[in-house]
């Protein structure tokens, strides 16, 4: 009868440092500390004196009996060591465990995000609102869309977005650019909105009073507004104010546990999607399976108020791949030339 040879508990240990070292682990510090302090080796090695971490030996004038008890605690050093790397392994093992498969791979999203600089995508959002159409009726829900393209600094925690539209019954040419710095503490709203209609060339009774509420408005001409980020009321566009940057989304979508990824398809191209359901709050989310990058988001929100039906905001169209661009030119908050500036950022 033979007896099997029992591995040895040295290279088990080690086979789980270096197992654990390799395995992804979500997002956080003291994590990512642990596995930088592991003492593994590279190499199939066996542990000797040669491959140990050099220790300092004790000094001529120690006693034998200390020498002698420095030198056992030196021989079960590397010991000691694997198993504090193994107690290492099982807390974050535990952690990892805590952690749903919808976390995990929001950790990894969150990490491919991060290795970019500047992302550049599309925002489509949609509407029932409800609108004063005509001067002799009530308001009614009417459907309102706009369009515009976000830029969100991956680096920084800023964003912007550009809207182009004509607007108030195709009587105003609308131009729109919305930068959010959350670091400086500092938005600017710039517009430029022009009549692209005379009280001549109108076409029905609503845009002549469309041309008359844009006169009375005063917000002809190019101006730029600055404003302090926790400036409440600084809502220029038809979704909601918001200083909210993608990875702050992420973060948001990674908190949530037991959603699982549905098999999908994006513009004919394989994705995994997720469904987080947060109150009247709903986010889905499209992730790229190669390159674990989002590539479609939808958000809507199912009683926002009183005045709505419904918001959906849709961010699509992702391009990750912007080097050329100048970062500090595109989120600048300071005004463009030929604006009227009104600086409410300074005021007391």
């Amino acid at each position: 009868m033979t007896t099997e040879k029992q591995p040895d508990p040295h290279d088990r240990l080690e086979r789980a440092i270096v197992a654990t070292s390799q395995m992804f682990v979500p997002e956080a510090s003291e994590v990512n500390d642990m596995l930088s302090r592991f003492p593994v080796r590279t190499s199939a090695e066996p542990v000797s004196p040669s491959n140990l971490p050099p220790c300092n030996l004790p000094p001529s004038n120690v006693s034998p009996r200390t020498s002698l008890t420095q030198s056992r605690l030196r021989s079960f050093g590397p010991t000691f060591a694997k198993l504090a790397a193994l107690s290492a392994v099982v807390v974050i093992a535990a952690l990892v465990a805590i952690n749903s498969p919808s976390q995990t791979a929001m950790a990894k999203v969150i990490a491919k995000v991060k290795s970019h600089r500047l992302v550049r995508c599309e925002l489509d959002t949609s509407a029932k609102i409800k609108f004063k159409m005509h001067a002799d009726k009530e308001a009614e829900f009417v459907d309102a869309t706009s369009h515009e393209t976000v830029y969100f600094d991956l680096m920084s925690p800023r964003f912007r977005v550009d809207r182009v539209e004509q607007t108030l019954n195709n009587t105003v040419d609308s131009e729109w650019t919305f930068i959010q710095d959350n670091q400086a503490n500092r938005i600017l709203v710039s517009s430029s909105m022009a009549l692209v209609v005379t009280e001549s060339d109108t076409k029905d009774f609503n845009q002549l009073q469309a041309i008359a509420a844009f006169r009375e408005s005063k917000l002809g001409g190019k101006i730029a507004r600055i404003f302090r980020v926790s400036d409440d009321g600084v809502k220029p566009f038809l979704h909601r104010n918001s200083d909210q940057t993608l990875l702050d989304m992420l973060d948001q979508l990674q908190s949530q546990s037991g959603i699982e990824s549905v098999a999908d398809e994006v513009n004919g191209k394989p994705a995994n999607k997720y469904v987080f359901v947060n109150g009247d709050d709903i986010i889905t989310l499209w992730v790229d399976p190669q390159a674990q990058l989002p590539v479609r988001i939808e958000e809507q929100q199912r009683s926002p108020h009183a005045d709505a039906e419904f918001y959906k905001w849709t961010y699509s169209d992702f391009q990750w791949d912007n080097e050329d661009v100048e970062l500090e030119v595109l989120f600048s908050t300071e005004p463009a030339a030929g604006y009227v500036v009104e600086d409410h950022f300074n005021a007391q």
